[in-house]
């Protein structure tokens, strides 16, 4: 489960955590017990899961960002979604 790098973005694509638990998804790669980079579902809908993805600075380069995103497009896959990502 992935709640710990950006609970509160979350909170602001979903409405609360409940309702991304019971509505998205998502994965996340951990260091200590300590979730580092997570790729989440922000919009589930129309046979689409759009996903945002983060990494904690010290862990970048490190390809857990492509790690956490390519679990994310399976599980799409798996779950017929087409999955999308919009970079600003």
């Amino acid at each position: 489960m992935c709640l710990g790098v950006h609970r509160k973005q979350l909170k602001e694509y979903w409405g609360s955590v409940f309702r991304f638990l019971s509505h998205g998804f998502g994965f996340s790669a951990f260091y200590h017990g300590k979730p580092v980079s997570e790729c989440t579902s922000i919009f589930t809908g129309d046979k689409r899961a759009e996903m945002d993805i983060t990494t904690q600075a010290g862990f970048r380069g490190m390809g857990l960002a492509g790690m956490t995103a390519k679990a994310f497009i399976n599980q799409c896959l798996t779950c017929d979604l087409t999955p999308g990502w919009v970079a600003m």
